[in-house]
């Protein structure tokens, strides 16, 4: 299983070309064109990637996430939305991206070889931006931190979790704010 650790470097290694900021990665276009998370860290724009693959082969664009790094023995794909994501289109979306990125990783990078017979541990990460204007979710907040659960904007999004559990797309699903992503980005992203 080694040899499949040696295929996704050498996988990103042909893709040098598209690292990116973290910053200029997270951007939101449907947005003002303001980013999610600012940083100077370097990491694949993955649907930059994906976007070459399709048009070397003449087909439409696959749905994929934001961002990919190997670091540490983990596939890391990132997600990043500047958003509540609490929409039922915009969690479809998410889940299509999620299933998508890791049906093309084992199909096509690593030559049907599924990620749960190598060694490669695969973490999806979902970095997130809520809209909080009015203080609603900082009441919610408060109820829920009483009944040791997640904030709520956190646990409307445990359907992804559940999703991305159900059909085991991943060793680890996380929803972060964008402040604990970038608290922790050494964690997903090398960042010397």
């Amino acid at each position: 299983m080694i040899m499949c650790i040696s295929v996704l470097d050498s996988y990103l290694e042909s893709y040098q070309h598209h690292l990116k900021t973290v910053s200029d990665i997270s951007v939101d276009d449907s947005n003002n064109n303001v980013s999610c998370c600012e940083s100077d860290i370097l990491t694949y724009s993955f649907d930059d990637i994906i976007k070459e693959f399709c048009d070397k082969l003449d087909v439409e664009v696959i749905a994929s996430v934001d961002a990919i790094s190997f670091y540490d023995g983990w596939l890391n794909l990132i997600e990043f939305k500047n958003s509540s994501c609490s929409g039922r289109k915009t969690q479809f979306g998410l889940k299509r991206k999620f299933n998508d990125t890791i049906r093309y990783f084992e199909r096509i990078v690593l030559n049907k070889c599924f990620l749960d017979q190598t060694d490669i541990q695969t973490r999806i990460i979902l970095v997130f931006n809520p809209d909080n204007p009015d203080g609603y979710n900082d009441i919610k907040n408060g109820l829920n931190k009483y009944a040791k659960r997640l904030p709520a904007d956190k646990y409307k999004l445990n359907t992804l979790r559940q999703y991305c559990g159900l059909l085991q797309l991943c060793n680890e699903f996380k929803i972060l704010y964008s402040n604990e992503f970038l608290e922790d980005i050494n964690k997903y992203i090398q960042t010397e």
